[in-house]
């Protein structure tokens, strides 16, 4: 894995999912990360702090100029999304949030559900724990974003943060799981780097991975900042792809229409949901949620509202 990718991570994450919340309470504060001002320490530093959930470290070993790249493209993306659309996406997230903290006992009882986890051997307060941890992400999703004005005012760093410390809660419950993956962020300690090669501004660094391969990696100063040079050379570039994906991803008034009743239609699905209070009321409402949204799922088109 490059390291790079940890940026990518947390950019990918910014543009797809935003939010800053914390269930509870306020989001954990970012915490100031010493970042070495040599290229080896700064890949050393930065994987270390990722390996302990703090995901803000990705953003802070950015040049200024470079975040200011990134919150400007947020605040396009507030700019070009329908406010309606935003907030009724938000809406549904939030009731989902919800359905997975309150109604984990008859997501459980149901048949199916059951079916599948006894299949996988997986213990129900290993599942209630699961729901409790996935809930509460999707409640830190819309909390703080509810609305295109706050999306544009999101901070960045704040958000990695909470997305860090979220990510370390996880592992738990990873480690749980018979599909849980072999990488796991506290392997991010084993990274290792070493300069082959510098001059003021640019540096050759022999990266030894969490798996033991080794990778060569040109770095070069942006600001004070170490960085990969491939990063460096593509960054114009790559900004101004997403400022195009952006500016064309405003819908037409057909498409806000579709896309509005069918989210209607989920959002009267989950209504079902979260009014069951026993379990014969949810397993009604599973199976009425299955007529609504199998044609959805099958590209039917929008199911009957009748």
């Amino acid at each position: 894995m490059r390291w790079y990718s940890l940026l990518c991570l947390g950019l990918i994450a910014t543009v797809g999912f935003t939010g800053c919340g914390s269930k509870g309470g306020k989001a954990p504060a970012p915490t100031k990360v010493n970042i070495p001002s040599t290229p080896d320490g700064t890949i050393t530093a930065v994987a270390t702090a990722v390996a302990e959930g703090k995901l803000e470290a990705v953003w802070q070993a950015l040049p200024e100029s470079y975040q200011g790249d990134i919150n400007e493209q947020v605040e396009h993306f507030a700019e070009h999304m329908d406010g309606e659309v935003w907030s009724k996406a938000m809406g549904i997230v939030g009731k989902l949030a919800q359905l997975l903290e309150t109604k984990q006992n008859l997501i459980i009882g149901n048949e199916m559900v059951s079916t599948q986890l006894k299949a996988q051997n997986m213990k129900p307060e290993d599942v209630k724990e699961s729901l409790t941890a996935f809930g509460g992400l999707l409640n830190d999703i819309q909390k703080d974003v509810k609305t295109k004005e706050a999306l544009a005012k999101l901070n960045i760093e704040n958000y990695m943060a909470n997305i860090g410390s979220r990510m370390k809660s996880f592992e738990p419950l990873m480690a749980k799981s018979q599909n849980s993956p072999a990488f796991k962020l506290d392997d991010m300690k084993k990274v290792t780097a070493t300069i082959k090669d510098s001059t003021t501004d640019s540096a050759t660094v022999e990266v030894k991975l969490p798996d033991g391969k080794i990778e060569t990696m040109n770095m070069v100063k942006v600001q004070g900042k170490w960085l990969p040079k491939e990063m460096v050379d593509d960054w114009a570039k790559k900004i101004e792809e997403v400022d195009k994906t952006l500016h064309s991803m405003e819908m037409t008034p057909e498409q806000k229409k579709q896309f509005m009743v069918m989210a209607d239609t989920v959002d009267g699905v989950l209504d079902s949901f979260l009014k069951a209070n026993d379990q014969a009321a949810f397993d009604a409402a599973v199976g009425g949620a299955m007529g609504k949204m199998m044609p959805l799922s099958m590209g039917g088109g929008i199911p009957n509202q009748n």
